[in-house]
C-alpha cells in the first residue's frame, strides 16, 4: 500500500511557454523527480520504478519530499519537471540563474556539481545518446538557431552534435530515443494506415453481427466504425494540413548519421498552433516517454494514455473482437524492442493536450552513474 499526502493544486495557469524537457536515450535510471499534485499518476510513476529499479520522488507529497530534500524544499517549482536543470554525463546539472535552487538540491541529493549558463536551451529539444561508447546530442535544431554549436558542446559535455529539423515543438514529442543507436520516429502515415485497418475490421464484424442477428452488438460496432471513420477522415486533414517536417526527412537524417530510426505510429495531433507554427496540440501522444533500462538490459517504456479508445467507444471486449486499440497499435509496433508487459500508459490527464506536454515533460530524470 502507498500512502501518498497531497497538498495545494498547482497546475500550470496556462498552456506552456517554452519549458526545458530533455533527457536520455535508454539506460538505467537511478530516480524521476516529480514536482505534480496528480496522486494517481505519483503512485503510478512509483509501482513502476519499484517494478523497474528507479526511485520516484514527489515534491507535492510529505514522505517522498522529505526523503529527497528535507524540509527545504519549494514546492512551488515549476509543475515541469525537466524545465529546471540538465544532469549531464559528467555529473553537472546544468540550468539557468533562475532554476539555480533546484539545480543545488539535486546536487548536494544525487553527489553532482551544479553550473548555470545564459545559453542553457529548452530541453525535450535534446536527447544525450551513447553512440558507439562517446556520448553524443540529438538536438532539434531551433536550439541551435542563436548559440554556436561550440558553446553548446562545452555546456552540455559532448564533442558531437546532431541537428534535427522540427517536426514538432520540442523533440520528445516526436522522436524518443531507445538504446544502441535505435531512434523511434513517429510516422503519421503508419498511423492512418493503423486506424484504416481498425475501420475496415470493425466495418467486417458489423456486417457479420449484422447478418447474425446480434442486434446489440450490430448497435455497438456501427457506433465505433463510424467514429473510427471520422477519425480517421479528421487525422487525414490534420496531417495534409502539417506544413512541419514529416518522418521521412527525419529517418533519412537520422539513417545518414550512423542511426537506427524505426518509424512508429505515435502521435495523433491538430493543427491547431500553440506557440508558433510548429507546436502541435496532441489528442494522442507516445513519443513522449521514460525509458529505462533494467539491470537484466531489458528496457522498460513509460508514456502517456490516451482517451481516444475511449472517444472511439473501443473497450476492452470491442478490442479483442477487432484484434487491436490505440495503444495496441503502438506496442505492436515496438514488441521486437520493447516487451508489451514492459509498456506503460500512465494518466497525466488534460496536460497533454491543454499544456502542450507529457510524462516525459513531467519528471527530471537523474541517470544511474556507473
Amino acid at each position: 500500500m502507498i500512502s501518498l499526502n497531497y497538498a495545494s493544486n498547482t497546475y500550470p495557469k496556462s498552456p506552456r511557454k517554452h519549458p526545458n524537457f530533455r533527457g536520455y536515450d535508454a539506460r538505467k535510471l537511478e530516480a524521476v523527480v516529480m514536482n505534480i499534485n496528480k496522486p494517481e499518476l505519483v503512485s503510478d510513476m512509483v509501482k513502476i520504478g519499484e517494478k523497474s529499479g528507479f526511485r520516484v520522488f514527489c515534491a507535492k507529497f510529505k514522505e517522498q519530499t522529505q526523503s529527497l530534500m528535507g524540509k527545504g524544499w519549494d514546492s512551488s517549482f515549476s509543475v515541469w519537471g525537466q524545465d529546471m536543470a540538465t544532469i549531464t554525463p559528467q555529473k553537472n546539472v546544468v540550468s539557468r540563474q533562475e532554476n539555480f535552487e533546484f539545480a543545488s538540491f539535486l546536487e548536494k541529493k544525487f553527489n553532482l556539481t551544479s553550473k548555470t549558463s545564459y545559453n542553457y536551451k529548452a530541453g525535450g529539444n535534446f536527447f544525450y545518446i551513447n553512440k558507439d561508447g562517446r556520448e553524443e546530442l540529438l538536438m532539434g535544431a531551433d536550439s541551435a538557431a542563436e548559440t554556436p554549436i561550440n558553446v553548446l558542446k562545452k555546456i552540455y559535455g559532448v564533442d558531437k552534435i546532431h541537428l534535427i529539423p522540427q517536426m514538432d515543438f520540442h523533440l520528445d514529442l516526436f522522436v524518443r530515443p531507445l538504446d544502441k543507436k535505435k531512434i523511434l520516429v513517429a510516422d503519421d502515415s503508419l498511423t492512418l494506415k493503423c486506424l484504416k485497418e481498425m475501420e475496415d475490421k470493425t466495418k467486417q464484424l458489423r456486417e457479420e453481427a449484422k447478418n447474425k442477428r446480434n442486434i446489440r452488438l450490430y448497435l455497438k460496432l456501427t457506433g465505433v466504425y463510424h467514429r473510427l471513420k471520422w477519425q480517421l477522415k479528421s487525422f487525414s486533414q490534420e496531417v495534409s494540413s502539417n506544413n512541419n517536417p514529416q518522418a521521412k526527412k527525419i529517418i533519412s537524417i537520422l539513417q545518414k548519421e550512423g542511426f537506427e530510426p524505426i518509424p512508429v505510429p505515435g502521435r495523433i495531433y491538430l493543427t491547431t498552433y500553440r506557440n508558433g507554427p510548429k507546436d502541435l496540440t496532441h489528442e494522442l501522444n507516445y513519443m513522449n516517454a521514460v525509458v529505462n533500462k533494467k539491470e537484466d538490459g531489458t528496457l522498460v517504456y513509460i508514456t502517456n494514455k490516451s482517451q481516444l479508445n475511449s472517444q472511439l467507444g473501443i473497450n476492452d471486449k470491442i478490442a479483442a473482437l477487432i484484434g487491436t486499440d490505440c495503444e495496441k497499435m503502438f506496442t505492436d509496433s515496438i514488441k521486437k524492442y520493447v516487451e508489451p508487459k514492459n509498456v506503460h500508459f500512465v494518466d497525466v490527464g488534460a496536460l497533454l493536450c491543454d499544456g502542450g506536454g507529457g510524462i516525459h515533460c513531467l519528471v527530471s530524470e537523474v541517470p544511474k552513474f556507473s
